[in-house]
């Protein structure tokens, strides 16, 4: 959680691991080193309501464990979440 932040957007990045996960949703820690060693938890959920949980951890599988930025939305209680449209790998290959 991010206590004490507004409501809105942030761009974050580090080091994706995957937690846990029920029905549609991916329970995510994001490792941060800079500009201090933090962890932060992400709720991931579909981009689109049709979508399976196959889906979800297909779209999920690329980045966990490797260096990504990841655009999430705070709510108002500080907790995070995103879509893995809003995931990106640090070094993704052009093309």
């Amino acid at each position: 959680m991010f206590r004490g932040c507004v409501m809105g957007e942030i761009q974050l990045s580090g080091i994706i691991e995957y937690s846990a996960s029920k029905r549609g949703i991916r329970y995510c820690q994001l490792h941060i080193a800079q500009p201090y060693h933090h962890s932060a938890f992400l709720d991931v959920t579909w981009d689109e309501e049709r979508q399976t949980d196959d889906d979800l951890n297909d779209d999920m599988l690329p980045y966990y464990g490797n260096a990504v930025v990841v655009n999430c939305t705070i709510d108002r209680f500080g907790d995070l979440s995103t879509t893995p449209s809003q995931i990106s790998l640090v070094d993704a290959p052009n093309g």
